[in-house]
């Protein structure tokens, strides 16, 4: 896990300008994914919890 983590912090500053800019869709929440009232998954995530 140590070694995973060294090469992710190191490949970093790389992917961010390339990789992880596709699809950058901003700040979503799991309600707008799934087109519903917040207050439908605040319950079900708290009974889920």
């Amino acid at each position: 896990m140590l070694a995973g983590a060294v090469l992710c912090a190191e490949a970093y500053p790389s992917l961010k300008e390339t990789v992880l800019t596709r699809g950058d869709f901003g700040k979503i929440t799991l309600p707008q994914v799934l087109g519903v009232n917040h207050w439908i998954i605040i319950p079900v995530i708290v009974i889920g919890g």
